[in-house]
């Protein structure tokens, strides 16, 4: 029979009445669906909204999205992306999320492989085009400072783009974070001056961590502590991709042009990020959309845990970051950052190549192998290591992963036979895919959800220290005593921090989420 309650749908004999408990509207056996819900609530006759949500059991959890309406559809390349992650049953398994959600997943890595081309494009180029400033007494601290100031500039910007995000938005976090850096890459390629490029080249840094704290927000938004790792790690693996790439095309421009080319391109790059982001990406800031899908404004700052009482004024962001920097896990979480940090760019950048190349006597073309391998040892194990961060626990894939990295500099530390040198930091790289995305879901798990962006940024901050401490360091063990040093104050700097780590974060608030 036609049930014209329900806009003449066909009813089967003895069948429940749609909006029963056990059936989703327009959903097969009893399995709702978030497009289903949206029409039917739209049918004339459709039952009071009371009804839908009556009808949704405790297993639908997350299935249904009303009344947000669907993130647009994209095109061209872009679409095939987004309809492969949609219907690949595979894929989205692995993350835990629905079409929808994997839909908005798969357009903020389009903008991170732009934006990690971007950076890294000029990493063939920049240290020479920093020498022609006509500083050749001190050509190599010439170049070194453009890659310094950079980070500088990401650092003071952390904590003020957390709290524009919080009170702006995700969206413009990831339209005007590109802008930025597409005008500081440009105006870094016709710098008349050495000042003038390190202004721009900080400038750039500006940019970077804007676009970056609106990317990370934007999945913190979208996930839920049960997939959040494995959110965290295909937007990394993008990252990874972007990083791949992006110093081949630089080499390949300035050798087909000029040497200013990969800074034109980059910035075109960058352009395309913040139109792309404008166009395409949706504002996930969860006070930021009233239930009819209008903007409401940002609501204020939650606290962790429970919330004021009624009649209790809420805390300001300022409060709750200070709630958050005297919590033992947050402490903890942001020492790991810090620590991955600095051995990254200090234990693996600096450390590795000088090792290899005057006590190993290695050619520059064997170190680049030995990184390349590193890296296919990266993204080989980042997703696998995000889906158990999320199945698992996240202090359970954290711990040994540091624990890993830090035997892996202490076993480079003791050989010098070359194939067990390269042993080792393949070892060191394993530890380094192990730990993954599972700190920064970590931080995001305790994060309070209104003050997300002010947490993130000083998270970020912590991590930026790391970047800008961990090469100048370890730099002066080598220099004092020797880089065998170096690798063993890293490995034990690391050991530590898994050790302090596994203690502290059970502390008060620091449970370790994972799915069910």
């Amino acid at each position: 029979m036609l049930n014209p309650s329900h806009g003449g749908a066909e009813q089967e004999p003895g069948s429940p009445a749609p909006g029963s408990p056990g059936v989703g509207p327009l959903g097969e056996r009893g399995t709702p669906t978030w497009r289903g819900a949206a029409l039917e609530a739209a049918a004339p006759g459709a039952p009071p909204r009371g009804d839908l949500e009556a009808s949704r059991r405790p297993s639908d959890e997350g299935l249904l999205e009303d009344p947000a309406p669907p993130a647009p559809r994209a095109g061209g390349a872009v679409g095939v992306w987004t309809s492969l992650l949609g219907r690949l049953r595979g894929q989205s398994t692995f993350t835990g999320m629905d079409g929808r959600a994997l839909e908005q997943v798969a357009l903020i890595t389009v903008s991170t492989i732009l934006m990690s081309v971007c950076h890294t494009v000029l990493g063939p180029v920049l240290p020479v085009y920093a020498q022609q400033f006509e500083l050749e007494q001190y050509g190599t601290l010439a170049a070194g400072a453009t890659i310094s100031v950079f980070a500088v500039g990401r650092l003071l910007a952390n904590i003020p783009a957390g709290h524009l995000a919080d009170t702006y938005g995700r969206k413009a976090m990831l339209v005007w974070g590109p802008a930025l850096t597409a005008f500081g890459m440009l105006m870094s390629g016709y710098a008349g001056s050495y000042p003038a490029l390190l202004f721009w080249r900080f400038f750039t840094g500006v940019g970077s961590s804007i676009q970056m704290t609106g990317s990370q927000l934007f999945l913190g938004d979208i996930s839920q502590k049960s997939n959040r790792a494995r959110v965290m790690g295909t937007n990394q693996a993008a990252a990874l991709l972007g990083v791949s790439v992006g110093p081949a095309l630089g080499g390949l421009l300035a050798s087909a042009w000029s040497i200013t080319a990969p800074f034109t391109v980059t910035a075109g790059l960058a352009a395309l990020a913040a139109v792309y982001g404008h166009l395409r990406l949706p504002e996930t800031h969860p006070g930021m959309q009233a239930p009819g899908g209008g903007d409401k404004g940002p609501a204020g700052p939650g606290a962790p845990g429970p919330g004021p009482g009624p009649g209790a004024p809420a805390p300001s962001r300022r409060e709750v970051v200070w709630q958050l920097l005297a919590s033992p896990p947050f402490l903890c979480i942001m020492a790991v950052n810090a620590t991955l940090f600095m051995s990254a760019n200090g234990g693996r950048a600096v450390l590795m190549p000088l090792y290899g190349t005057h006590a190993l006597g290695w050619s520059m073309a064997e170190v680049g192998a030995l990184f390349s391998a590193m890296a296919v040892v990266n993204m080989a194990g980042l997703l696998p290591a995000s889906w158990a961060a999320d199945k698992v626990g996240r202090a359970k894939i954290i711990v040994p992963g540091l624990g890993v990295m830090g035997l892996g500099l202490l076993l480079a530390s003791q050989t010098s036979s070359p194939a067990l040198f390269a042993a080792a930091m393949v070892v060191y790289a394993a530890g380094q895919t192990v730990s993954g995305s599972a700190p920064t879901a970590y931080a995001m798990d305790i994060m309070p959800e209104k003050a997300r962006g002010a947490a993130l940024g000083v998270y970020r901050s912590a991590g930026d220290v790391g970047l800008l401490l961990g090469p100048a360091v370890l730099g002066l063990v080598s220099d004092w005593a020797s880089v065998q040093a170096g690798f063993v104050a890293n490995g034990a700097t690391l050991l530590a921090c898994a050790a302090a780590f596994q203690v502290l974060s059970r502390s008060r608030g620091g449970q370790d989420h994972r799915s069910s």
